[in-house]
């Protein structure tokens, strides 16, 4: 008997019994720390140069995950659930129309890129508005016609211009006061840094291309 009681005295000693069941919190720490990454998110605005909201402008991300949305009524975007750690590019896309004349936006900056990513980040963008070029002057828009002062920004546009444009500008006793070359859809004529300086008055806008094509208007500026 004594030896039948050391004898299992010693199997206990050299195996000792386990217990097999895990606890609910022991399972939730080993899936959690098996689980999924925290994640945060990048959201921002996109407004033009008034700070007026630009919607339907179509944006990417691209990075440890490739995806795709659309600002609202806002100019607001959002790109949830990425994970931390990761490098992601966001791109406002510039969709530019085919037709003459007609109105489009590029992006400042062009994207924005954000390394090793632990928060969530705020990014804007800035809607700079331009144009396709025009197939002739006919349909040249110079605004704000008249100018005030300190009421609009510091320049006066001209748009929708052909590729290689020539802009003349004369006081109404015919002196040229700005000529000026330009290979772009927009100009805008910065009225309050101009030399020689502007003053109140009427002047005669003339506007020419290579093609032949000529547009003679006025403005007025108020100061």
């Amino acid at each position: 008997m004594k030896k039948l009681i050391l004898i299992t005295l010693l199997i206990l000693l050299l195996f000792p019994v386990v217990n097999c069941e895990t606890s609910d919190n022991e399972i939730n720490v080993i899936e959690s720390e098996k689980g999924t990454k925290a994640t945060c998110k990048i959201s921002g605005h996109i407004k033009n140069e008034f700070d007026i909201p630009v919607k339907n402008v179509y944006i990417e991300i691209k990075g440890d995950t490739d995806s795709s949305a659309i600002t609202d009524s806002n100019g607001y975007y959002e790109f949830s659930s990425l994970n931390t750690g990761a490098t992601y590019i966001i791109t406002p896309i510039v969709l530019i129309p085919l037709c003459p004349g007609c109105e489009y936006y590029i992006y400042l900056p062009e994207n924005r890129i954000i390394k090793n990513i632990s928060e969530n980040r705020k990014q804007d963008f800035v809607a700079i508005k331009k144009m396709t070029y025009s197939s002739n002057l006919e349909n040249i828009k110079v605004y704000p016609n008249p100018y005030v002062k300190n009421k609009y920004k510091n320049y006066i546009t001209f748009e929708p211009l052909t590729q290689k444009s020539k802009i003349e500008i004369f006081t109404l006793d015919s002196k040229k006061i700005l000529e000026v070359y330009f290979n772009n859809s927009q100009f805008k004529w910065n009225v309050e840094n101009a030399i020689p300086r502007i003053s109140s008055g009427i002047y005669i806008y003339v506007i020419t291309n290579v093609y032949g094509h000529k547009k003679i208007g006025k403005i007025a500026i108020i100061k």
